[in-house]
């Protein structure tokens, strides 16, 4: 379907509360019904870059609610443009947060750059996405605050190279949640597991 069968999908008043709601709450319900239904398309080139503008659009809206509805809805939607994604995981906490969880339209290299950069509750979103690469899991280990590490350690999907391991027991040796949720993966390597041990 393309997004003319889309928009005659829409409402005028969705349109309207989209350009002249009154309230963020009105808005952010239009951005919810208008994020579906790109979300639901296959879309052509054109299509794609006509649901950019309408995103970036929702994107510019000051209140935190309307952008919050825009991550949410979107957050595992391949069809959600990078350049955005990286523009709502800039965001605040609340409006990022669903979209570094999730997105997969995020890369490893996008996500590194938000750990060394971003709040802690940005930190602690990356790492407890369902799948963390060793790379990322070293910046994690190495730059991330105590919660992130902690969240990484849980995570059964963080690949643990060994320097990340290293990171995590030279920063945070003294930490027993920590250690312990080291010790408790399932593919913790035995030399690691004794010097957990011995600590």
């Amino acid at each position: 379907m393309t997004i003319a069968t889309m928009r005659a999908s829409l409402t005028q008043d969705d349109i309207r509360r989209l350009v002249k709601g009154e309230s963020p709450e009105q808005r952010a319900l239009a951005t919810r019904k208008i994020c579906e239904q790109i979300d639901k398309r296959e879309l052509s080139e054109s299509d794609r870059l006509y649901a950019s503008k309408i995103l970036e659009h929702l994107a510019d809206d000051a209140a935190e609610l309307v952008r919050k509805s825009l991550a949410v809805t979107l957050q595992n939607s391949p069809n959600l443009p990078h350049d955005l994604a990286m523009r709502l995981a800039r965001d605040v906490d609340a409006v990022a947060t669903p979209v570094l969880s999730n997105s997969p339209v995020l890369n490893e290299e996008d996500l590194v750059e938000i750990v060394l950069a971003g709040s802690p509750g940005k930190q602690v979103a990356v790492a407890n996405r369902k799948e963390v690469g060793s790379g990322l899991t070293e910046v994690i280990a190495m730059y991330g605050c105590r919660d992130a590490v902690e969240a990484v350690a849980m995570n059964e999907g963080a690949s643990f190279s060994d320097d990340a391991y290293a990171g995590v027991i030279n920063r945070f040796e003294d930490d027993e949640g920590i250690t312990g949720a080291l010790i408790d993966r399932s593919e913790l390597p035995v030399h690691i597991s004794e010097k957990l041990v011995a600590l």
